[in-house]
């Protein structure tokens, strides 16, 4: 799908034209206001907020910025699910005790696992997960998560977690 062309100099710009380029421009976002906290499971289940569609024949920056908690056994793992789509990621995790953890991942397949570290249950830690999104045909991103090891505890996914899809083509 191509982007609306910009009218040239000296042609009026119609209401409809402006938007049109400014929709286009405008980042998808989807943002964390609570906590969403589950226990005793490594079944992904559905984030309640961080979900966006996408349309047909485009091509998007992804951000997920990350705030999470989970226990030093169980961990914390997540994914994207998606249809009509190519993913490629870049995963980076920061945090006050983990070194910065790079690891790109090319193809993502839709389901595929992405672990991080815990530190305890009451310890916040933060990931950042930026790549492209390819798009085939219109979908939905949603983001998902567990545990990554079977533990009677809590893990959330944290308020301030934010999902954006950018439209670059």
């Amino acid at each position: 799908m191509a982007f609306t062309a910009v009218p040239s100099a000296g042609a009026k710009l119609r209401a409809s034209v402006l938007s049109a380029l400014i929709s286009e421009r405008t980042p998808l976002e989807a943002i964390k206001i609570a906590d969403q906290t589950l226990s005793n499971s490594i079944s992904f289940t559905n984030d309640n907020t961080l979900f966006l569609a996408f349309l047909s024949g485009c091509t998007y920056r992804l951000e997920l910025a990350l705030i999470y908690s989970a226990g030093t056994t169980a961990d914390f793992k997540g994914c994207f699910t998606f249809t009509n789509a190519v993913v490629n990621l870049t995963i980076q995790q920061f945090d006050a005790s983990a070194a910065y953890l790079p690891n790109a991942v090319t193809g993502y397949t839709t389901g595929s696992s992405i672990v991080f570290g815990g530190a305890g249950t009451s310890s916040t830690r933060s990931a950042l997960l930026v790549g492209n999104v390819v798009t085939s045909g219109a979908g939905t991103l949603q983001w998902q998560f567990a545990q990554n090891s079977l533990v009677a505890e809590n893990y959330s996914c944290r308020a301030g977690s934010h999902l954006i899809l950018q439209r670059i083509l």
